[in-house]
């Protein structure tokens, strides 16, 4: 039986992509194989854009790591926005001079969004080029094609989250739009094999796994109620406007944290699409005991949520999710009958649907 094409989806993070590292590494010593040598297609957003890059150029899962390292103690220095410069000559120096068609498998999807659109739009790099090239329009900055696209370049522009990094060209990082990509590598894939089929279908899809940089639990907030006072406000209801200009500090980031939430929702719909398709989805994100930023530079902190994911692979439920997973990737194109069958019994026996 044809097991279809194997698709990794990688969530955007920051330097909680360190979590992303011990999943893959935990499925990786499962398998006794490389991730490179078990999917068909890597997405990813963000920090998911790095290690998928990383992946797909041959590198191995501790040496990305290292290069998080590289990224906490040379570019996280000073105040935000962090130095463009030292981020990418660190992206070069990994990188080199390789573009994305030197990618040759898996393909690779990473997310960024067009900042020179308005509204904002979701822009799809890819590792291969397309026989028709797509028309150019004159208002907006050209986008070279992924033969002439160095994938340092595409590293740095999917990571380019405004007020930590500045715009990388006319780039956004891809988190605005997509800091949970599986929807959007999957409608990727889906119009790749509708373009290349002459009948107009979809290749099957084998299985879906999506791994995210873990979630905190929601915690009771006072519902923020923001708005700019008047000069009158100000002289008649000081203490009211000052609260209000708070609720609006609060209100903004809730909202910033909500356009990236990558946990919850994003995943429910991407676990829905794939059930509703008959594809085995698995997901892969652990709960974090304390909240982790983007830019964080901690030891303590960090080797803490490393320590919670390690702890959240060791649990029975995700033991036994692992070894399906890696049992069937490692089996290289086909799948045994089961699969489909073991997929769903962990899919809902695992109570943690983030």
């Amino acid at each position: 039986m044809d097991a279809g094409d194997r698709v990794l989806c990688l969530d955007g993070g920051g330097i909680r992509g360190l979590i992303i590292l011990e999943i893959l590494d935990a499925i990786e010593k499962e398998a006794g194989k490389e991730i490179k040598d078990m999917f068909d297609w890597i997405g990813g957003t963000s920090t998911g854009g790095i290690i998928a890059l990383g992946i797909a150029t041959g590198k191995s899962v501790s040496e990305i790591r290292a290069i998080y390292y590289r990224l906490k103690d040379q570019v996280f220095k000073g105040s935000t926005p962090y130095d463009s410069a030292t981020i990418e000559n660190l992206l070069q120096k990994e990188f080199g001079d390789k573009v994305m068609t030197d990618i040759k498998k898996p393909k690779v999807l990473v997310t960024s969004v067009l900042g020179d659109h308005h509204p904002w739009k979701l822009h799809m790099f890819r590792s291969y080029k397309e026989d028709e090239k797509p028309e150019e329009d004159p208002d907006f900055e050209p986008i070279k094609p992924p033969d002439e696209t160095y994938i340092w370049e595409v590293a740095r522009s999917t990571s380019a989250a405004p007020t930590y990094f500045h715009p990388y060209k006319q780039f956004y990082d891809g988190g605005i739009m997509s800091n949970n990509p599986t929807l959007d590598i999957l409608e990727e894939i889906h119009e790749y094999y509708s373009r290349h089929n002459t009948i107009g279908r979809s290749r099957s899809l084998g299985v879906v796994v999506s791994i995210g940089c873990g979630y905190v639990e929601y915690t009771k907030q006072e519902i923020p109620d923001p708005y700019t006072p008047s000069k009158w406000d100000w002289f008649f209801h000081p203490f009211k406007s000052a609260q209000a200009l708070i609720d609006k500090g609060r209100f903004l980031n809730d909202l910033l944290e909500q356009v990236t939430i990558s946990h919850g929702q994003p995943s429910h719909r991407s676990r829905a699409w794939c059930l509703m398709q008959g594809v085995p989805f698995l997901r892969f994100s652990p709960l974090l005991v304390e909240y982790v930023p983007l830019d964080c530079v901690d030891e303590r902190v960090l080797e803490k949520m490393r320590q919670d994911t390690r702890d959240y692979i060791k649990t029975p439920e995700h033991v036994e999710r692992i070894k399906t997973v890696a049992s069937n990737l490692k089996a290289g194109p086909y799948v045994k009958p089961l699969f489909w069958k073991d997929i769903k019994r962990m899919m809902f026996k695992d109570p943690i649907f983030c």
